[in-house]
Formats: C-alpha cells, structure tokens, sequence
C-alpha cells in the first residue's frame, strides 16, 4: 500500500499537479508587444484591462502578474485588478526586471 502511494505521489510531483495555476499580464502596447514578450504571457494593454477582464476572470484567486516597460502601468493594472476582487496581483515591474523574477525568456 505505501509503495502505491509513493508511486501515485510520484506521478503527481512529475506532472506538476500540485502547482498552482498563475497568469502572466503584459500591459503594455501592441508595437512594444510586438518587439518582444515573456514566454506564455497574455497581452492585454492597460488602457482596455477594464473592458476586457472577462478574459481573466478564472484567475481572480490565483496568482496573477503583471508587467510593463519600466512598471508604472503595471502598478495601474494590480490596482485596477485589485479594484476588481482579484486577491493575489503582484507587479513586477519592467519586463526585463519580470524576465528575471519569473526565470522565464524574452520571446523577440
């Protein structure tokens, strides 16, 4: 019986089952999208995040992060956010600063 359970416990840790489900937010414009993005981020600039937050509603109590060029419309976004029940918004900053806190690539 325990052999079973530690190779069910296996399988989960493998498949990363445990691992909380986190959305990535790039507020910025289309031209700066289009000049380079992190990996499995969603592109949704901050000046249409209100109308479109439909989109992103699965993720109102999961880990959310937004960033933008240097951080300032990422800070507008997490309180916009924030504004709309989402519980766990954190801003990282510019996308170089996100690239590096994320470990995730710079997709040009």
């Amino acid at each position: 019986m325990k052999r079973i359970f530690l190779f069910i416990l296996i399988l989960f840790l493998q498949q990363d089952l445990f691992a909380t489900a986190s959305l990535i937010i790039d507020v910025r414009t289309d031209n700066e999208w289009n000049n380079g993005y992190i990996e499995n981020a969603k592109h949704i600039p901050v000046s249409e995040l209100k109308k479109r937050l439909s989109e992103i509603q699965a993720f109102k109590n999961q880990p959310v992060f937004t960033y933008c060029a240097a951080g300032k419309r990422a800070e507008r976004a997490k309180n916009l956010l924030i504004e709309n029940g989402f519980t766990n918004v954190t801003n990282l900053g510019g996308i170089q600063d996100a690239s590096k806190k994320l470990d995730k690539d710079i997709i040009e």
